[in-house]
């Protein structure tokens, strides 16, 4: 009795302390609801362009270890051109105190908590479709730490979509969301939220189009100091057989393209500043193959160890500043290793309506000439048997209209294009394109396609000054073009034209 005596006195010593605790909890939750809150609409609104979230709570009811509270949640755009609204959430909660929330403690978390909410997300209605997936579809929680940090979660578990009714655009509708959580963290001592993806898996198929992403994920850190905005986004595998939906934007819908692409560990970063409105973006990915379904047989082409970077600025309302380059370790098209290459480039004041007129704001009257300047530093392919080397150069006058113009060269201050392909290296490409089941060319196969692309370089290019086929000893495709602005002269393969004259060429 002795022993025990003081173990049942600590014990009611910290069972009294921790509803005390659990009280005063209550008490400080109940203050800074309101503050946490706007808070956290704070950050969500200043963070973005598109809407306002609006938050608001009642009928507030303070138990010693929970307190309960009615929440609503909006979205409001803020275009104020649209009237819609989104209402999210609309029901009674149960904020559980700390210092260790009964309901944390469930799901296995351990730290001091101020408070931990739970609740269930209400499934929409599905009219058309079935929905197969344990209830509720989507959970949520939420924590607040003692220094005022809020985490907000939504999970799932997964589950299956498919049609239940006869239906024109529904028909064989197949469709699966994985375990997933997205997570939003608002912290107290920064001024932007952070927000994290997690889907283990999507897939859907309608009729004979398919697209499965395995393992994604997706952040948006919070920063502290910094201005910059970081996005990063990761996953495993991307297959899908709606290529042009992807990369051609005069799609047809009512035609199915069954050409499979394959993306495989792709991890992509970009980073905003949008105070100078510079974008950064890095790619790297694993492997990108396309498969062709046509009805004769094409061989696959695979790109293995693919990166790209991109930098550009914004600001200017008409036109782009920036660079680019890109590398790929190795260009297979069937069981054939081409080579690899590479690219890089840089561009100043290039006109957006390049890219089509829904790139221009229509509101900015751009009557000024945009000189534009786009520098090839370099673009390399490397086989077994050399390189083959294009650089070049162009600063011209209103880039869009030269197609428009008389005479284009009176539009181009400066051009300089170098194009160094040699026949040994074209004739291994060539070779091995028209092998693609093995692995490698014979020397048998070399011999007759270098004759093959010694007659067709001859057919093509070899009554034109544009291009030589030998440059010394050496035999292939070449090209050296250098045209001044304050010179009447184009120096077009060691021979000098009147500028005037380099049109008749292109004849």
């Amino acid at each position: 009795m002795k022993k025990t005596t003081p173990i049942i006195g600590i014990i009611a010593v910290l069972g009294i302390s921790y509803i005390c605790i659990a009280w005063h909890t209550g008490n400080v939750i109940e203050k800074e609801i309101d503050n946490t809150l706007a808070r956290v609409t704070e950050q969500i609104n200043n963070s973005q362009n598109v809407f306002n979230v609006q938050i608001t709570h009642s009928n507030v009811e303070k138990h010693i270890f929970s307190t309960q509270t009615h929440i609503n949640i909006t979205l409001l755009p803020k275009d104020e051109m649209i009237n819609d609204k989104l209402p999210l959430i609309d029901t009674d909660f149960t904020i559980y105190h700390g210092p260790f929330p009964i309901a944390a403690l469930k799901q296995g978390i351990f730290s001091p908590q101020m408070a931990w909410i739970e609740y269930p997300i209400a499934d929409p209605k599905f009219d058309l479709v079935e929905v197969i997936g344990a209830r509720p579809l989507i959970t949520g929680n939420m924590s607040i730490s003692y220094n005022g940090d809020v985490t907000l979660k939504w999970l799932t578990n997964g589950f299956k979509v498919k049609q239940n009714r006869e239906t024109h655009f529904l028909s064989d509708l197949e469709a699966e969301l994985g375990a997933s959580t997205l997570t939003f963290t608002s912290k107290s001592d920064q001024s932007t939220p952070s927000i994290k993806l997690d889907l283990d898996k999507y897939h859907h198929q309608f009729d004979s189009e398919y697209l499965t992403l395995n393992n994604l994920h997706f952040t948006l850190p919070s920063e502290k100091q910094s201005n910059h905005v970081n996005l990063a986004l990761t996953f495993d595998k991307l297959q899908t057989n709606q290529k042009n939906k992807f990369f051609n934007n005069i799609y047809d819908f009512d035609e199915y393209d069954l050409d499979t692409f394959i993306l495989d560990n792709l991890i992509s970063k970009v980073t905003i500043d949008p105070v100078n409105q510079d974008v950064d973006t890095q790619i790297s990915l694993g492997n990108f193959t396309l498969i062709p379904q046509s009805s004769y047989s094409q061989p696959a082409i695979q790109l293995k160890g693919l990166s790209i970077n991109q930098k550009v600025n914004l600001s200017d309302a008409r036109v782009l500043s920036g660079s680019f380059t890109s590398s790929v370790n190795s260009i297979f098209h069937g069981k054939q290793n081409l080579g690899n290459a590479m690219i890089d480039m840089d561009y100043q004041d290039l006109d957006k309506a390049i890219f089509g007129d829904e790139f221009v704001d229509v509101e900015t009257h751009y009557n000024q000439p945009i000189e534009s300047k786009v520098t090839l530093k370099n673009f390399n392919w490397h086989n077994l048997n050399g390189d083959i080397n294009i650089k070049g150069s162009l600063d011209i006058t209103n880039l869009d209209q030269i197609s428009e113009a008389n005479n284009p060269l009176d539009s181009i201050h400066n051009l300089t294009l170098h194009v160094n392909a040699p026949l040994n290296v074209l004739v291994r490409i060539l070779a091995q394109s028209w092998d693609p089941d093995h692995h490698d060319v014979t020397d048998e196969q070399v011999e007759l396609w270098e004759e093959e692309t010694q007659e067709m370089l001859q057919h093509l290019f070899g009554d034109s000054p544009l291009f030589k086929l030998s440059k010394g000893e050496e035999q292939g495709l070449f090209m050296d073009i250098d045209i001044f602005k304050d010179s009447n002269e184009a120096n077009i393969n060691g021979q000098i034209y009147n500028k005037n004259d380099v049109l008749e060429l292109l004849e």
